[in-house]
């Protein structure tokens, strides 16, 4: 499985594509950042390409660079490392796309095995997601008292975007248009005053308003 390697710390790039390699890895590049990768020798074996970089304080420049490069490598995903755990990044992380949010503290094996579970089409998360969202439920219970009312509708919706499922699926799982599924879900963009999709999932978990989705710990 290929992986190309965006990270600051040239000594940390070096050394990571030394592990990576030796555990099997072709690492396809490194380079200080996303927008400096080179992955044109990869544009025709249409294989999963994982790209692996830190997380920057804004996500906006790191989707604008990930679109040529989603462009050029084709079936390209992306995992971001962080120092720290927070549920709104690991959220905004995915809302742009990514297939993985895990914490520079991963061991290396563990790491390999998170890449080739992202190649496989999965999403990774660090191992205390679900210490998280129990934590931010119970700080938050004050606010199960004063949840929005849902419609049926809504909350079936809700429940298969917290699984996830994109438009398509729900649609055909709830026998529902695709143009009624967005509806929804922008009416729960509203209800529960978040901004995209993904913190639409995290709200509805947290506040116990949909069942909790099972999740991949590494």
């Amino acid at each position: 499985m290929a992986v190309a390697l965006a990270l600051r710390n040239a000594l940390y790039r070096t050394a990571l594509s030394d592990s990576l390699s030796r555990l099997g890895h072709t690492v396809a590049d490194v380079a200080p950042s996303v927008d400096r990768l080179e992955l044109c020798p990869f544009n025709e074996e249409n294989e999963p390409l994982v790209v692996l970089t830190e997380a920057p304080s804004t996500l906006r420049p790191l989707a604008r660079a990930l679109k040529p490069l989603r462009d050029e490598a084709g079936q390209l995903r992306c995992v971001m490392l962080e120092e720290k755990f927070d549920l709104f990044r690991l959220a905004d992380c995915f809302s742009i796309g990514c297939h993985g949010f895990l914490l520079t503290s991963i061991p290396i094996k563990a790491l390999s095995c998170a890449l080739n579970f992202v190649a496989s089409g999965h999403r990774v998360y660090p191992d205390n997601l679900g210490e998280a969202l129990n934590g931010w439920r119970r700080d938050n219970l004050e606010h199960t008292r004063s949840n929005p009312k849902l419609t049926d509708r809504e909350r079936h919706v809700g429940t298969e975007v917290a699984q996830g499922h994109p438009n398509k699926v729900i649609a055909r799982d709830l026998n529902l248009s695709e143009a009624s599924v967005k509806l929804s879900i922008q009416a729960l963009q509203r209800k529960l005053g978040v901004r995209n999709r993904t913190q639409v999932a995290v709200a509805l978990v947290v506040r116990g308003l949909v069942p909790t989705p099972c999740v991949r710990d590494l």
